[in-house]
């Protein structure tokens, strides 16, 4: 099923995001919506490194709901 790496890997980043959503509490009141990914400084280096080998790999940053910049 999972393993032990797996489990502890999701309650690092659970850990993270909590921190992060403690830490813009104020600010999450003020804005429309909010994506947050998170990355080991590993898989930064490695998706910067795929970015740059290949462009077209970068994922884009889409508007799915009202905001301004949305063509919805």
């Amino acid at each position: 099923m999972f393993s032990n790496f797996s489990i502890k890997k999701t309650l690092i980043f659970f850990y993270i995001y909590r921190l992060v959503n403690d830490v813009i509490k104020d600010e999450m009141t003020k804005i429309h919506a909010f994506s947050q990914k998170t990355y080991t400084p590993d898989e930064w280096e490695k998706k910067q490194q795929k970015e740059v080998t290949n462009p077209e790999a970068k994922t884009p940053s889409v508007c799915l709901g009202g905001c301004a910049n949305s063509k919805n």
